[in-house]
């Protein structure tokens, strides 16, 4: 069910954990507990709110007797002595996208390999596909929810999964951080599940960057077109409330076929209820490409500003409208930490471990999201008298959720109330002669 992590060269723990782990936490520090009766008193047991102590007394038996007793509501994984602690992954490990997954399981081994024992203990993964869907996402989460062994789950790849699998690992009473789910929907107060994070970004922080780049550019009036998948719909409804809330208008709203099949009606219907200084469309192609073609075929249009998501953002889609595409607007996610010596000091690594480069950025957000989680054990753990460590389920989580100022690999991390944690910004491109370029 589980597997150990091979060997990994002692050169490599050193190089990382030199570099990587967050100077902010020591790896392999005390657990939160108290070792003195003395800090008991004088309400000091109330300092240890992972332990569950009820009072004074619990507090002064524990330091006496090593006795544990869990009292945390989602109650605790334990591991004796000798056992490893156990990590999941929920990540997409076949299919057309199975190398985002394994980039991300990657991710995680160098991680635990720069990381080394954990409160004493080695560290064992048990892996399950999500498949990058809705059934995979499910099934994977239950059969990680039907294990008391795991701690905590690093996952899902895709948003649609999660968006099956955070509610399930959360009524476990477990927590999942992942490392590349971007959907807005899953840390919506409305559609949050109670465990689940994301070091990753959130794409209606895009159509917000988008939305305040064009007002600040002087933009009054603005169109939207989405195609009714849930991505589309997210950014366009974040892009008409942050345009609206910097003073503009937003003449039409239109939903537009995928395919582009009625890219000619809707156009026609943007135009008809006036002519838009900004045509914003966080779509995906072939749509992308049909309305791109045909506003430009539209003569009414010729002084606005098209402006799409990075779904569209790409060399080939430019390359393939030609001359269409010059002078559009793109929001991408900011990867310039894959400059930082902390991140060649990981690729470096990746490459020593699997004879070759990382596949996607996505790997050293799962590196992070490794690391946040084992911060949280390191914090809330409880090792009683017998050597016994014990983890309250409701006490990692909350610690999760209080992650502040942790610096990771691909930014300062800190979790807000709904599970955003990622920094990662967004850097607006343009096209100049045929060439995707940052905005001047």
């Amino acid at each position: 069910m589980g597997r150990r992590l091979r060997h990994t060269p002692l050169f490599l723990i050193v190089l990382l954990v030199a570099a990587l782990v967050p100077a902010t936490k020591a790896v392999g520090a005390d657990p939160g507990q108290p070792a003195t009766k003395a800090e008991c008193k004088m309400e000091g047991w109330q300092d240890f709110a992972n332990a569950g102590f009820r009072n004074q007394g619990d507090c002064v038996r524990f330091v006496e007797t090593g006795v544990f007793t869990c009292r945390d509501p989602l109650g605790c994984v334990s591991y004796a002595t000798e056992d490893p602690l156990r990590l999941a992954t929920a990540l997409v490990t076949s299919g057309p996208v199975a190398f985002l997954g394994v980039d991300e399981l990657r991710g995680v081994e160098i991680a635990l390999g720069a990381r080394g024992p954990v409160l004493s203990h080695a560290v064992e993964l048990r892996n399950e596909d999500s498949m990058c869907s809705a059934e995979g996402g499910a099934a994977a989460a239950d059969a990680i929810g039907a294990d008391p062994t795991v701690s905590a789950v690093v996952g899902t790849t895709c948003s649609g999964a999660a968006l099956a699998a955070a509610p399930i690992i959360s009524d476990a009473g477990l927590s999942m951080v992942s490392p590349s789910n971007t959907s807005p929907i899953l840390t919506e107060p409305d559609t949050h599940a109670a465990g689940y994070l994301r070091v990753s970004w959130n794409d209606r922080d895009q159509a917000v960057a988008m939305a305040g780049f064009v007002t600040g550019e002087g933009a009054m009036t603005s169109a939207v077109v989405v195609d009714g998948d849930p991505y589309s719909v997210a950014l366009g409804e974040a892009f008409v409330e942050s345009f609206e809330g910097s003073g503009g208008t937003v003449l039409a709203v239109e939903v537009a076929e995928p395919d582009g099949s009625d890219v000619a009606a809707v156009v026609a219907a943007v135009v008809g209820a006036g002519i838009p200084d900004v045509l914003y469309f966080p779509v995906f192609d072939p749509l992308g490409s049909a309305l791109v073609a045909e506003a430009r075929a539209m003569p009414a249009l010729d002084g606005t500003q098209l402006a799409a998501s990075d779904g569209l953002a790409s060399q080939g889609f430019v390359d393939g409208l030609g001359a269409d595409a010059e002078g559009m607007l793109f929001t991408v996610p900011d990867l310039s930490f894959t400059g930082s010596p902390e991140y060649a000091d990981f690729a470096a690594a990746y490459f020593d471990e699997f004879d070759e480069n990382p596949l996607t950025v996505f790997s050293a957000f799962a590196f992070d999201a490794t690391n946040v989680i084992l911060d949280g054990i390191e914090g809330v753990g409880i090792v009683d008298g017998a050597g016994t460590l014990h983890i309250g389920r409701q006490a990692l989580r909350d610690a999760l959720f209080a992650t502040a100022g942790f610096a990771g690999l691909t930014g300062t991390i800190t979790c807000d109330l709904l599970g955003d944690c990622g920094q990662t910004g967004f850097v607006i491109l343009t096209v100049t002669a045929g060439e995707l370029v940052p905005v001047p």
